[in-house]
């Protein structure tokens, strides 16, 4: 069975931020985030649900996967009510801490 995902405005507005960055800094693969971010969404709607677990306070489930040559990571819940991939970050793997969540991902 097919999963439904579904991008916050938080996530929606980070990619957008990050394909816009890899537009002007990186011309000689201006669509390499976009082309992993796109396939790694067609990933998400098959199980089972890929990734690694993440530990975060007040948020249950929470896992992330890897976009490996933007070194990006996809923050999501699988969300078993509605049958679904809730995504709620996308932020740079450099950064080496985790991106600000919004409050409706906090299951506690």
């Amino acid at each position: 069975m097919k999963l439904r995902v579904w991008v916050s405005d938080e996530a929606k507005q980070q990619a957008d931020d990050i394909d816009a960055w890899w537009q002007v800094e990186r011309t000689a693969g201006p669509d390499t985030f976009w082309r992993e971010f796109t396939n790694a969404l067609e990933r998400l709607h098959h199980p089972p649900t890929p990734g690694v677990s993440v530990r975060r306070a007040g948020v249950r489930g929470l896992r992330r996967v890897l976009l490996p040559k933007s070194r990006v990571h996809i923050y999501f819940v699988f969300d078993e009510d509605e049958h679904a991939i809730r995504i709620w970050a996308i932020w740079s793997a450099i950064r080496r801490r985790g991106p600000p969540l919004p409050k409706a991902a906090r299951t506690s």
